[in-house]
């Protein structure tokens, strides 16, 4: 009896035999989402309040020194579970199975995009410095990021410089003119000046609301936003800045101003920073938007318009007859995306060979943050 790991190898040697090792990849996916629990408290994500959901990263299995990290973002009321049909598309090839691994980010939908970016920001950091303290593994400085819907809006977080873009669409004067304990300016500061992640260089937009979405302004997300609630920590400390300082302030701090469903309003001040940025040296970008609608209409996946959804600055520009959910599980998109994943491999000289075989592992299969 042989026991093989097909992550690892998809031959094995019998004697003078090379016999290829048939595999099913699927039903232990399958079964590992399910049983992890992912899609038990999306709502509790969603909703907040007093909560244990904090920002998460997870491997699908310990990092292979050599292999180049995919880190899969959902969106608004997701779960890492809502990769599956996508993974399987990806994994059903040897070659990238043998040179990338997935690490799923998992983090409360409710929260702001400027919160969540910055645990998540935290989580990528401390996970790799954790896998390779002495910065031997360059397969680690090339990440690639796929985000559906919000998570491409975070996935643009994680690889843009904030400038002063994001602070100036709130405030109309410095930081040092405003009332601010020592603590509270630290909060301020992380939220609203970042440098992006320096080892991830390519990102993958799935269904992005790159310029928002209307239905954040329409009564059902009005109603929506009212519905989210603020942990009573991060709700004390946002009063007493908005107390002291709302004089200098362009939009009312609460927290409803400070959700995730009043962010993807096009006219939002997260949304309209992310419309001033500059795109970075050295990254490159790939952009797919679905469109259901017939040519006598607005283009549409029905949540984002094509308007929203398409960029032009990107390096691949796709659009492709699917909704807002099924993007994922388009054949389309995943092969477009399986060839960018080529392109990425070259970093690392990768362009038809192996990745390095090795069977070293991290301590823990997550990294957590946990930020007020």
């Amino acid at each position: 009896i042989h026991l093989v790991n097909p992550w690892v190898q998809d031959t094995l040697e019998v004697g003078e035999s090379v016999i290829p090792v048939e595999t099913d990849l699927s039903t232990p996916l399958a079964y590992m989402l399910k049983e992890a629990g992912f899609d038990q408290n999306i709502l509790e994500g969603y909703l907040g309040g007093e909560t244990d959901f904090r920002p998460e990263v997870y491997l699908l299995q310990p990092h292979q020194p050599g292999r180049i990290p995919i880190v899969l973002v959902h969106g608004l009321l997701g779960s890492p579970q809502s990769w599956e049909v996508f993974m399987n598309g990806l994994m059903d090839d040897p070659w990238i199975r043998q040179n990338f691994e997935f690490w799923f980010a998992r983090y409360p939908t409710g929260k702001s995009f400027l919160y969540n970016a910055r645990d998540l920001r935290n989580a990528l950091r401390s996970i790799r410095e954790s896998l390779d303290p002495s910065d031997s593994d360059p397969a680690l400085d090339h990440m690639v990021l796929v985000g559906h819907s919000m998570g491409g809006v975070l996935s643009t977080l994680l690889t843009h410089d904030s400038g002063d873009y994001f602070w100036n669409m709130v405030w109309d004067v410095p930081i040092d003119q405003l009332d601010l304990s020592p603590e509270n300016r630290q909060r301020v500061e992380e939220l609203f000046f970042f440098d992006r992640l320096p080892f991830v260089d390519c990102v993958v937009y799935l269904a992005t609301p790159h310029r928002g979405s209307p239905l954040a302004s329409r009564p059902v997300g009005r109603i929506a936003s009212r519905l989210i609630d603020l942990p009573n920590q991060s709700r004390a400390w946002l009063k007493e800045i908005g107390d002291k300082n709302q004089q200098h302030a362009k939009i009312r701090l609460d927290e409803q101003s400070f959700n995730s469903t009043s962010d993807l309003r096009p006219d939002s001040p997260p949304i309209r920073a992310l419309g001033q940025l500059e795109k970075p040296a050295g990254v490159s970008f790939h952009n797919y938007a679905g469109n259901i609608e017939p040519p006598d209409r607005e283009g549409s996946d029905g949540v984002v318009p094509l308007e929203s959804a398409a960029i032009d600055w990107a390096d691949t520009q796709m659009v492709v007859p699917a909704k807002h959910t099924e993007i994922h599980s388009d054949p389309d998109v995943i092969r477009s995306v399986k060839e960018v994943l080529r392109e990425q491999a070259k970093k690392l000289g990768q362009s038809s060979g192996m990745a390095v075989s090795s069977r070293s592992s991290m301590p823990e299969m997550g990294s957590e943050v946990s930020s007020q």
